[in-house]
């Protein structure tokens, strides 16, 4: 069982909206729990579900069990955010996977910390040098992949596998980026 199986906010605001868990949270209370876990140092497995996702996932049982074992589970569909609502679930917004990205980076580059990319093969093209800069808040970025042969360790723990917000291939196919702040502009 994971540290946030019984975090009070998780507890409160879960879900269940076609056979799938989620969470009624807002980006900033995502955000704030993803701040939290990383101030903290706990592991936190976060996934997103949308109308495509939903379906999948009731002919892919690697995938649902993926999602249904996150810590938190965000909707980033505002399909699901209505048919939700029109179903008598209340969910506060549509909490896209893409916003909660860049919205990471910019607390990462105020808080100092270091993030980890885990994804599926939409990983963008690098250079041969292994690094292509990116724009996160004020200052540019480099993200170094790592060889997906270095990713065996993390593929072993579930508790770092992460389900692609798209992605309805088994989550075991990761690519792992380092970050840090540029050192050249």
């Amino acid at each position: 069982m994971s540290d946030w199986a019984n975090h009070p906010l998780l507890v409160e605001r879960r879900r269940e909206f076609l056979a799938s868990p989620m969470h009624a949270l807002t980006m900033t209370e995502t955000l704030a729990l993803a701040e939290a876990a990383m101030r903290e140092h706990k592991p936190l497995h976060h996934t997103v579900v949308n109308v495509a996702k939903l379906v999948n996932m009731g002919k892919n049982s690697e995938l649902r069990e993926d999602v249904a074992a996150a810590d938190l589970i965000n909707v980033d569909g505002k399909g699901v955010v209505w048919g939700a609502r029109l179903c008598g679930v209340r969910l506060p917004e549509r909490v896209a996977g893409i916003d909660i990205m860049t919205q990471l980076f910019a607390v990462c580059a105020e808080k100092g910390f270091r993030p980890y990319l885990l994804g599926g093969l939409g990983i963008p093209t690098v250079s041969p040098s292994g690094s292509q800069v990116v724009e996160a808040g004020e200052e540019p970025t480099v993200i170094r992949v790592i060889p997906i042969a270095r990713t065996t360790a993390l593929e072993r723990n579930p508790a770092q596998r992460v389900a692609g917000a798209n992605d309805t291939r088994s989550t075991s196919r990761m690519v792992v980026a380092e970050i840090s702040p540029s050192t050249s502009s």
